[in-house]
């Protein structure tokens, strides 16, 4: 049987973008010291995974139309994939993923 995968909308290839996002963002952390999960940060608060539920949930509306995630390069996809079925049960139509330009 075929596996049922996530659609993803790749931007189109060119220079990147400095302008804020609007809507939500999540940047992940990549995990420290042995631990599973790196630390997540919903709009530069802190958030655990049910924080991040309440919050999204929670939103203004015109915020809830798209989730950006910001995640560093160790983070599992086991967690970026528990944070989209978080959002998307708490409302969120659109997920994308941002880059964070190195220095």
């Amino acid at each position: 049987a075929p596996m049922r995968g996530i659609r993803v909308q790749l931007p189109p290839p060119g220079r990147p973008t400095t302008e804020k996002p609007k809507g939500l963002i999540v940047r992940i952390a990549n995990p420290e010291g042995g631990q599973q999960d790196g630390t997540m940060v919903l709009n530069d608060e802190i958030v655990s995974y049910n924080d991040l539920y309440g919050r999204v949930i929670n939103a203004p509306e015109e915020t809830k139309n798209m989730l950006i995630i910001q995640a560093d390069r160790d983070v599992l996809h086991q967690q970026i994939i528990k944070v989209i079925d978080l959002t998307k049960q708490a409302g969120i139509d659109k997920i994308g993923f941002a880059m964070v330009a190195r220095e």
